[in-house]
């Protein structure tokens, strides 16, 4: 009589899967806890002067279907528009200067986190490594994406973040066009973009 080239499951191997088997379905299986989805990354769809003193910055998802609108002041604005264009100016401005200084101490920007929403005023996490050592540092947005922009390091939008900026009007248009009002102590962009 021949032997099964493989043997039958014993019952103690069988117990840790049938007592594990129900826990996994229940969403309470030993290991790893799911961890929130990561954040998204963007790019940076539109520079957009709504006035004088506030630019609006228009970050958009890889296929363009989900945009946040971020107004930051106008010299916010201007270093980003700098830094997306590659502009080079006779002396260092404030993000090239700090570019400079996490390199010079033997740092690397690894990637900048758009993290919250609270009250209309969004807030940022520049993730840094420094001699082997990470470090996160509380940033505005505009001077985040500005250093990203210098430094060549991924954007990225936290997904609830995402949902919870508001557009009330979002279309694909021949020419693009931004507005931007206040509704109910609630900052509100209405947004043409180009196709």
């Amino acid at each position: 009589m021949r032997k099964p080239s493989h043997a039958a499951p014993s019952a103690r191997r069988l117990l840790p899967l049938a007592i594990a088997a129900p826990l996994f379905f229940l969403g309470l299986a030993p290991g790893p806890k799911p961890t929130a989805t990561d954040p998204v990354p963007v790019h940076i769809a539109g520079i957009h002067v709504v006035d004088a003193d506030q630019v609006l910055l228009l970050l958009a998802d890889e296929k363009e279907q989900r945009v946040v609108p971020i107004a930051v002041g106008r010299d916010q604005g201007l270093a980003i528009y700098l830094g997306r264009e590659k502009t080079a100016t006779p002396r260092p401005m404030t993000h090239d200067l700090l570019r400079n200084i996490i390199a010079d101490l033997d740092g690397q920007v690894d990637r900048v986190v758009v993290c919250d929403l609270k009250d209309n005023t969004f807030y940022a996490v520049i993730h840094l490594t420094v001699r082997g050592e990470r470090v996160a540092i509380d940033a505005r947005p505009g001077d985040a994406i500005a250093l990203a922009l210098r430094t060549r390091s991924p954007i990225l939008v936290e997904e609830n973040v995402i949902d919870t900026a508001k557009i009330l009007d979002t279309q694909i248009g021949k020419s693009g066009s931004v507005g931007c009002h206040t509704h109910n102590n609630a900052t509100y962009a209405t947004v043409t973009l180009v196709q």
